[in-house]
């Protein structure tokens, strides 16, 4: 569910989900390129081949397989602090004039959202610890993921998709975490990658099963991540049928990609028999935001968002299982 920029010069093809996770086809919440921001949502097909890159850093384990993580060198840290200029941030975005008056005509108060179920992606009021990630494309191309910050022994932990970082054999640069982000302000400012791992389902193999990835983050204040804005309880082995709270920040229309929007409603099996899906129309950009298990951002966090139904009109994440919990520990004490 990466977004790329609206000045992308490639498309980026929604994905089919492998049939260990679907018994229907659903799209991956991936980038598209700017070109098609008003057009209507493409029949699924397989994604397209992207040239790879070599990943900045040394892996520890690079076999495939394996969990594998990666530390950056600090002057790359330093070079993603320095690239995410307030300019490029706003390049990174896809939003018209017009997806933008079309997103704060249908706006839904946060207040009237109350606990009931939620459907239709409703703009809610920024969470702190929930933020958007930017990256460069391996075409240095922008774009954009959801993702969380989660509690861990460094304070520096953030949850996302794998495919955010490894983006099926193409690895982004200069990636960093804007907590908080709404409508161009970073009021707890950005935080570049400086670490990452991927679970050994993701290593090579790619398995939707898997699709998750966690990363540390370099802190610009010298504060941990969690004592800034805080951090969710971490929940691994959860049943497929918890009562779930989604946040992203989709940017096809309706949505803008600047403001942050949530989905509520029982999790089920339904199209991800390995995984879980939940009733929600939120779109590319949300590839990697939470989901909580409860009525907001204060519960668990049990799963990202890694696809969509062709008809955006449910959102499918994978099980935390042992595979995503290894991965998990080999970077919350780094």
């Amino acid at each position: 569910m990466p977004r790329s920029a609206r000045s992308a010069s490639r498309a980026l093809a929604a994905v089919m989900l492998a049939a260990v996770m679907l018994a229907a086809a659903v799209a991956l919440l991936g980038g598209a390129p700017g070109a098609w921001a008003h057009a209507p949502v493409a029949p699924v097909v397989p994604v397209m081949p992207v040239v790879p890159v070599v990943p900045v850093g040394e892996p520890v384990s690079p076999d495939a397989g394996r969990t594998r993580m990666v530390a950056l060198a600090a002057d790359e840290v330093a070079a993603t602090a320095a690239f995410w200029t307030p300019a490029r941030l706003g390049e990174a975005d896809r939003a018209t004039a017009e997806d933008v008056a079309t997103a704060e005509a249908r706006a839904q108060p946060a207040t009237s959202l109350a606990a009931a179920p939620v459907r239709h992606a409703a703009r809610v009021a920024p969470v702190p610890h929930v933020g958007r990630m930017y990256m460069v494309n391996a075409d240095d191309t922008y774009q954009t993921c959801s993702a969380n910050a989660v509690v861990s022994g460094n304070g520096l932990t953030v949850a996302t998709a794998a495919h955010c970082i490894d983006d099926f054999g193409a690895f982004h640069a200069h990636i960093a975490f804007v907590p908080a982000y709404e409508d161009g302000r970073a009021p707890f400012g950005t935080w570049p990658l400086a670490s990452y791992v991927l679970p050994a389902g993701w290593t090579g193999a790619h398995s939707p099963a898997s699709d998750t990835a966690f990363f540390t983050v370099s802190s610009p204040t010298g504060r941990t991540l969690a004592a800034t804005v805080g951090a969710s309880p971490v929940l691994f082995g959860g049943a497929h049928d918890l009562a779930t709270t989604v946040y992203g920040y989709p940017g096809l229309p309706p949505f803008d990609d600047q403001h942050p929007v949530l989905c509520r409603g029982p999790a089920s099996s339904a199209l991800a028999p390995a995984g879980q899906s939940v009733a929600c129309t939120m779109n590319e950009g949300a590839s990697g935001g939470p989901w909580f298990a409860g009525d907001d951002a204060d519960a668990p966090q049990y799963s990202v968002s890694t696809n969509r139904s062709p008809d955006s009109t449910r959102l499918v994440s994978p099980t935390w299982g042992p595979g995503i919990q290894a991965a998990y520990r080999a970077i919350e004490a780094y």
